[in-house]
């Protein structure tokens, strides 16, 4: 769409103040795209090594489960497993990156007194409940890096347009109005001349 513009040498002024701040909002939102993008990137390295070893986690956990279930019988490990092992406690607070409030977790995990005897139950059991308990922490952390790649990646397509916007729609349209401006001003100032040129022969011709 067009910019309409008034062929005048304060619209013209206005329009040269305009795409100044045009191609100044452009850099500095291209420079927060630019951030926002290698954040992501980092994040997501972040987010693979995390996952490869919430998995490793997981394996050596159902390993030392199995393994338990094969020393104690049904009974004896719902009982040992009745009361909670862990006491969880989960707080939150935001982050700010680039504009972009992103949630942040802080896990703290304690042993609870009234959990199961470790006396009368097997050693696997215990290595299974501490590495769940392990897991827990690192899948909440999984959920947060999820949760931040998804909010940045969501900053980075909104900020693309806006870079897109001006690089493509107003900067072009406001340098289009420039030169129509200039243009029509060149035009004017040209008749304008050649009325007075004329104005100065008609006065010249009657005085002679």
């Amino acid at each position: 769409m067009e910019i309409k513009v008034a062929a005048t040498r304060m619209e013209l002024m206005n329009l040269k103040k305009r795409v100044k701040l045009a191609y100044k909002g452009h850099k500095l939102l291209k420079d927060k795209q630019d951030q926002l993008v290698r954040e992501f990137f980092s994040i997501i390295d972040s987010y693979k090594t995390l996952r490869k070893d919430v998995e490793q986690k997981l394996k050596k956990a159902y390993a030392a489960m199995i393994l338990a279930r094969s020393v104690m019988n049904d009974s004896e490990l719902e009982n040992a497993l009745f009361l909670p092992v862990k006491k969880v406690k989960l707080s939150e607070k935001l982050k700010n990156v680039m504009s972009v409030r992103i949630p942040v977790f802080k896990i703290s995990i304690e042993d609870n007194e009234e959990s199961y005897s470790k006396i009368t139950t097997a050693a696997d059991l215990d290595i299974a409940v501490e590495t769940f308990a392990k897991i827990t922490e690192d899948l909440i952390k999984l959920s947060q890096v999820e949760n931040e790649v998804k909010l940045l990646a969501q900053e980075i397509e909104v900020t693309r347009r806006r870079v897109n916007a001006l690089e493509y729609v107003l900067i072009p349209e406001l340098e289009s109005a420039i030169r129509f401006v200039t243009m029509k001003i060149n035009e004017m100032e040209r008749s304008n001349l050649v009325r007075i040129m004329k104005i100065k022969d008609i006065v010249r011709k009657e005085r002679v």
